[in-house]
């Protein structure tokens, strides 16, 4: 019943996917400004860098496990200061080791967060992102290093989008045009058919350059306060590609979007990497190893 209900629900989307025109991005003409969902990298973005190592001495505590995985963290016991199941302190463990490859997840969701007042940065002493400090802000670096731990959660990794270039483009337009949905963006590359490199940003604006070519703008937390980033894609090839602050992005991997309602949840059922291992694609990660920040 619970396939067949999926499936109903997928038949739905599609068929609402259908009905929605689409742009046409293989013109030749200029389109210039598609679309845009208003966010801004000055102030919406931090203005400080993608960090490996915590100014604040943060990292995650018993407690973060508890809160953000519920009655999971405990097996299902309601206990404030339970001790933590296995499988959580697999979590807490796994998402510390992400955490000292970047915070680029949770730098991207809380950014987001904060323009789409899901969330408040006066509760961290700013009237914005860009307005925050990090150092002596411990309240806010653990914010960060929890919404970054999120990526390693079945609402997250289930909630995940991989499409070509155009349909990722289509997708963003239309929830920027209705405001129904908000994403960040997963940034890959694929070496020996896996997935390496993966970083996470937040995509903003869509220009339509001519003959084809789309930029989509985004804020990547390497580079605070640049507001020239952006994401080339030829619509006519579906290739696209992206040279980050150490990394080139070749377009080998599909662009991926989280939808930020996957965020929304009272508690979370944790992932940990051992349940990637032998996956062809691997982990589902971004700011893993140092290899892996752009």
């Amino acid at each position: 019943m619970r396939r067949l209900l999926t499936l109903v629900v997928l038949g739905l989307i599609v068929l609402t996917a259908c009905s929605q025109p689409q742009e046409q991005w293989t013109q030749a003409e200029p389109l210039g400004q598609v679309a845009d969902s208003g966010f801004r990298v000055v102030p919406n973005g931090f203005n400080f860098t993608n960090f490996t190592a915590s100014p604040n001495g943060v990292k995650l505590e018993d407690q973060d496990v508890r809160e953000l995985l519920g009655p999971e963290a405990c097996d299902g016991v309601q206990e404030p200061l339970c001790d933590l199941a296995p499988r959580a302190n697999a979590f807490r463990s796994d998402s510390q080791g992400l955490a000292g490859g970047g915070v680029c997840e949770g730098l991207s969701v809380l950014s987001l967060m904060f323009y789409t007042k899901q969330r408040d940065p006066r509760e961290f002493g700013g009237e914005n992102a860009f307005e925050l400090s990090l150092p002596d802000n411990p309240k806010l670096d653990r914010a960060i290093l929890r919404w970054n731990a999120t990526q390693l959660t079945d609402e997250v990794v289930g909630s995940l989008i991989r499409e070509k270039p155009t349909a990722i483009l289509d997708r963003l337009a239309q929830a920027w045009r209705t405001g129904d949905e908000d994403y960040t963006l997963g940034l890959y590359n694929v070496k020996d058919g896996k997935l390496t490199n993966g970083h996470a940003v937040v995509p903003y604006r869509i220009d339509h350059v001519g003959d084809g070519m789309v930029r989509l703008y985004i804020y990547n937390s390497n580079a605070p306060g640049g507001e020239n980033e952006y994401i080339e894609i030829d619509t006519n090839t579906e290739t696209w590609h992206y040279r980050g602050i150490n990394v080139f992005y070749d377009g080998s991997a599909e662009l991926e979007l989280a939808p930020l309602s996957a965020r929304m949840q009272e508690s979370f059922a944790p992932k940990i990497l051992d349940d990637f291992r032998g996956s062809a694609r691997g982990a589902h990660v971004h700011c893993f190893g140092r290899d892996s920040q752009d």
